[in-house]
């Protein structure tokens, strides 16, 4: 029964997350709710994640909605911030991570009732260097947490000037550098 409980739970979130974004919101409170440990749940998340950004970064990189090189730039700050999330999130009790875990849900959720920026239609946009640093943040935030990602994610790339189609593509890419890396200290580290 646990089995089909947690299928249950990975496919609903999987399914939400990918038509309209915050899967996250579904999947970790109700995997916290069952009683999983919380770096468990991070660390099995990773996984979903990688998964699923990598093949919807492929399907868009694919049908050209980014180039290569602007997406090759987002790697040192994707993978750097992934990782030190991820070695934070190793370092806090199961206690601590589980506080910061429902403060960072709650702020998810706030955040997707904020009105997103209106898409550019400009297809011939590159990305400006002065949205790395929040890159790099967002990519911590990923690496320790994750729920709220791509929604902080497409924000920065649409209030930048990207198409809709730009921003997800470059939003599923950082998320599959940014999970891979922090997969990588969840295996290593617990």
């Amino acid at each position: 029964m646990t089995i089909i409980l947690l299928l249950s739970i990975s496919f609903a979130a999987s399914f939400v997350g990918t038509l309209a974004g915050s899967g996250g919101l579904i999947g970790m409170p109700s995997l916290l709710l069952i009683g999983l440990p919380i770096h468990q749940i991070i660390g099995s998340v990773k996984i979903s994640n990688m998964i699923s950004s990598f093949s919807s970064f492929y399907i868009l990189f694919k049908k050209k909605q980014l180039k290569l090189k602007d997406a090759l730039q987002l790697i040192p700050f994707a993978l750097f911030g992934g990782l030190c999330g991820g070695l934070l999130a190793n370092s806090f009790s199961e206690k601590a991570m589980i506080l910061l875990a429902i403060c960072l849900l709650t702020v998810a959720l706030i955040m997707n009732f904020i009105k997103k920026p209106q898409p550019s239609d400009e297809s011939d946009w590159h990305l400006p260097k002065k949205v790395y640093p929040s890159l790099f943040g967002i990519s911590v935030h990923d690496g320790m947490f994750g729920p709220g990602l791509a929604t902080m994610l497409m924000y920065t790339f649409l209030r930048n000037g990207a198409t809709y189609l730009q921003s997800l593509a470059f939003t599923r890419f950082q998320t599959f550098i940014g999970c891979t890396a922090a997969f990588i200290t969840y295996f290593h580290g617990r």
